[in-house]
């Protein structure tokens, strides 16, 4: 929750995608496209990985939704 709240107070909705998509990249996040949402996501560890996910949809190079998720992923 703590990730979702960060990630939405730094990038409200009405915010320019380029702007967030630029920031993700200078981070390490890669980005993709599944359905209209976008998303973003950075793995950090070697077995059990850390799972930083930034997904949002937008309108007109605008950010009408976004939502960040952390979590982990295991073999």
């Amino acid at each position: 929750m703590e990730f979702d709240s960060r990630v939405r107070q730094r990038f409200p909705p009405g915010s320019s995608e380029d702007d967030l998509k630029a920031e993700l990249a200078k981070q390490g996040f890669k980005l993709a496209e599944y359905d209209g949402v976008h998303d973003a996501t950075l793995y950090r560890g070697w077995i059990v990985k850390a799972m930083w996910s930034v997904r949002w949809k937008s309108q007109y190079g605008r950010i009408t939704d976004l939502w960040g998720v952390f979590g982990y992923k295991a073999p």
